[in-house]
Formats: C-alpha cells, sequence, structure tokens
C-alpha cells in the first residue's frame, strides 16, 4: 500500500508533477522486484485536467501541456520522461 499528500503551493505546478513522478517510478521499482498486489492512495492536490491528474489517469503528459509552461529548475525535462507502465485504474 502507497499513501501520499501532495503538499505544495498551486503555483508550483511543476513540483506537484515531480513528487507524483517520482512516486510512480519508485513504485514501478517495487512492481518489478515483486508480484504483490498494489493500492496507492492519497490527496494528490490535483484537478481532472491537471499534468499530475493525467500522469495518473493515462500514464503519461503531453509535452505540450499547459502545466509544463514553468519549470525553471528543469526537472521536468526532457518531457518524454513523464510516463509511467503501471496498471492504475483512477
Amino acid at each position: 500500500m502507497a499513501f501520499t499528500h501532495v503538499n505544495v503551493q498551486q503555483d508550483l505546478k511543476d513540483v506537484k508533477l515531480w513528487q507524483v513522478y517520482t512516486m510512480l517510478k519508485g513504485l514501478e521499482n517495487i512492481a518489478a522486484s515483486a508480484d504483490i498486489p498494489m493500492l496507492v492512495c492519497g490527496d494528490f492536490s490535483s484537478l481532472p485536467g491537471s499534468a499530475p491528474h493525467a500522469l495518473l489517469a493515462i500514464g503519461k503528459v503531453d509535452p505540450m501541456h499547459p502545466d509544463l509552461a514553468v519549470d525553471p529548475l528543469r526537472i521536468l525535462r526532457p518531457t518524454t520522461k513523464l510516463t509511467h507502465t503501471l496498471p492504475l485504474v483512477i
């Protein structure tokens, strides 16, 4: 079971997406090493249509998503890395 609370100022969309992406990559590593059921839950502080929601719901973020416009530390680059392969049900 994984539980999270993404807690960041609403204008720091890059940080929020990075938190969700990092969590999903860690869970992918666990899933690759063990054949166990996984439950992921939490407060993602994200609305449908946001980049974190897209990453969770469809497994990727469109490189042209408006949430990617501000990334001063370039933590989300390259944007093609913003994917996951977990079989999530939203």
